[in-house]
């Protein structure tokens, strides 16, 4: 068994096979195939994750219907951008891209017990991930009645945290892009993304992503204004996401038209970006040890939703921030990260400064950016694919 979060009534892992009864252990059909166990706890009347699941199978299948609207633009988009896509749409091979549940059942009830409570919903999906100390004051809040969840998924994987090469992570990474394309094509966002929950399958001699974890997943612009806890693992939450709010000191809001106040905060494709933009530093900077680094590392990838500067500037920074630091058979990473970054700030900042953070064509650009970066890194070579990567566990 394996825990997967540092928190009370957290979610549980098991690697499990089927037998054919309780009293009959021997694998089911003959032949011992593992699958993974998760059991979560769901407050009551929310969707499982196979609910979910469906749900945004029937969204993507909609929108790719559709003839007219914002919907038919942003497939044409896609289509012209992303050829792939296509192909995907045509038979359901979109799913690879997700895990495959075989089974589920909703349980019992979680007896009512008040629990201190900061603010903020912490994830820690990784167990690679070093921890660094926090401090919160804790209040008590009113009890949500939850119910146990156990899923029983096909595919036995790896995490994207526990890859051994540079390489096999930049290729799963890079796949990633195309499962969060396939979410924006059915109009949801993740909302949880971290080296947890990109994880890599194999399959033969390669490695598939396999996007999990959808409990968090939510609708685009479903939450606006909402006052529910964050959510997301800190070390790769949007620096928006972590205060709450629209970082009005790195945005040009004085390009807003003098009549429209700042738009209400809600999560958007692009915060699911950025924790991607995060999980790609993060793999460079502490999974590719370099001395130089040590000072920087517990500003920016800290288990807290207190946002510190330079986490908050780093973005808009980072390749001057990155150049000094990073490992130098990796040093190319900081301007590559330096424009990727500047690059989707730059499209956010837009997107704000002319209130249409709402129209959802408007975000195609920064998963082209994306994947060009990913593209990109076949200049350098392919001796930094072969890189060995730390553990870095403390």
């Amino acid at each position: 068994m394996r825990r997967d979060t540092i928190t009370g009534h957290a979610p549980r892992v098991w690697k499990v096979v089927r037998v054919r009864s309780g009293y009959d252990l021997t694998a089911f059909g003959g032949k011992e195939e593992w699958s993974v166990l998760k059991q979560v706890w769901i407050r009551d009347g929310s969707r499982t994750e196979r609910e979910i699941q469906d749900a945004i199978w029937k969204d993507m299948e909609d929108t790719w219907k559709a003839t007219s609207g914002e919907c038919a633009e942003k497939v044409n988009e896609i289509r012209k951008r992303f050829p792939i896509i296509d192909k995907l749409m045509m038979n359901e091979s979109y799913k690879r891209y997700f895990l495959t549940i075989n089974t589920d059942a909703v349980g019992g009830y979680l007896t009512p017990k008040p629990a201190p409570f900061s603010g903020t919903a912490i994830r820690m999906n990784d167990s690679s991930i070093c921890s660094f100390p926090q401090s919160t004051n804790a209040r008590t809040r009113g009890f949500e009645q939850k119910r146990q969840y156990s899923v029983v998924f096909k595919e036995l994987c790896t995490t994207v945290g526990r890859l051994k090469t540079l390489g096999d992570t930049m290729d799963v990474l890079e796949d990633s892009v195309i499962g969060l394309l396939l979410l924006f094509c059915a109009g949801w966002v993740h909302r949880d993304l971290s080296t947890g929950n990109i994880m890599a399958y194999e399959t033969g001699n390669k490695l598939q992503v396999k996007i999990c974890d959808l409990e968090y997943a939510q609708r685009f612009g479903k939450g606006e204004g909402s006052n529910e806890p964050k959510t997301g693992t800190p070390y790769f939450t949007a620096v928006d996401v972590m205060r709450g709010e629209w970082d009005d000191a790195l945005f040009d809001t004085h390009k807003l038209s003098p009549n429209m106040d700042m738009p209400k905060f809600f999560y958007t494709y692009y915060h699911d970006l950025e924790s991607l933009w995060w999980i790609i530093n993060f793999i460079v900077i502490v999974r590719i040890p370099n001395p130089l680094a040590e000072h920087l590392i517990p500003f920016i990838f800290h288990n807290s939703m207190e946002v510190k500067d330079t986490r908050r500037t780093f973005p808009v920074a980072a390749q001057r921030r990155l150049s000094p630091i990073l490992n130098s058979r990796v040093s190319f990473f900081a301007q590559d990260l330096g424009d990727l970054g500047k690059g989707i700030y730059d499209l956010a900042n837009m997107l704000l400064g002319n209130n249409t953070l709402k129209s959802e064509l408007n975000y195609v650009d920064m998963y082209k950016k994306f994947q060009d970066f990913f593209q990109g890194l076949s200049q350098h070579g392919t001796d930094w694919c072969r890189l060995t990567l730390g553990s870095h566990e403390k």
